[in-house]
């Protein structure tokens, strides 16, 4: 086997597939890792690789902490310590809150249950290394429409206003007779949306 290194101008067939590898490597090391493990990656392929051709390879950058990092990636996005990624999480946790709240004795009603909390599920990813791209990624967790994931994000926003991060408990609202969700979507509104989806799907 013999080991070869190249410079970042220099193509050869094996380095798209070792820019793939470094990237997988990258997303399972949680969107940053130090240039040794990196290395070792690509000694696998007969790459000898320097840090000379990371800068040259596209979608890879140093970050100023010395770890290489997946460009459009932030440091921090995977363990959600950033105020947007929680915001998402809080947001998520609200609307499957929601979701348990809601009646499920039949299976219109399941269904609309599972939707929702597929769709939290998405938005609570949001902004980590393996989360939705895009508002279709979030429809298609929840086996929605854009339309019905625009209503859960505004909805879910209002419940952020009014609450707050609940997951730390220290702004969750007193339990009361009262149903705390009701300026938000009705089941009977959410249902009428999955009900005219699965119109247009048979379509």
């Amino acid at each position: 086997m013999k080991i070869f290194e190249v410079t970042a101008k220099e193509t050869t067939p094996n380095m798209d597939k070792v820019l793939t590898a470094l990237k997988k490597k990258l997303k399972d090391e949680g969107g940053a890792a130090g240039f040794d493990p990196l290395k070792a990656v690509a000694k696998t392929m007969d790459v000898n690789l320097t840090p000379a051709m990371l800068k040259g390879m596209s979608g890879i950058k140093m970050h100023k902490d010395g770890d290489y990092i997946l460009e459009g990636v932030k440091p921090g996005y995977a363990t959600q310590d950033n105020d947007v990624t929680t915001k998402y999480a809080a947001i998520a946790f609200l609307l499957n809150d929601h979701a348990s709240k809601m009646d499920s004795s039949n299976d219109e009603a399941l269904n609309r249950q599972t939707m929702i909390n597929g769709v939290a599920s998405s938005i609570g990813l949001l902004n980590t290394v393996n989360g939705p791209k895009s508002l279709e990624d979030i429809a298609k967790a929840g086996k929605t429409n854009v339309k019905t994931v625009k209503v859960l994000l505004k909805f879910g926003q209002e419940l952020y206003d009014k609450y707050g991060d609940i997951r730390q408990g220290n702004d969750a609202p007193d339990d009361d007779d009262d149903n705390e969700f009701d300026d938000g979507p009705s089941d009977d509104e959410i249902a009428r949306q999955a009900d005219d989806r699965a119109s247009k799907r048979r379509r």
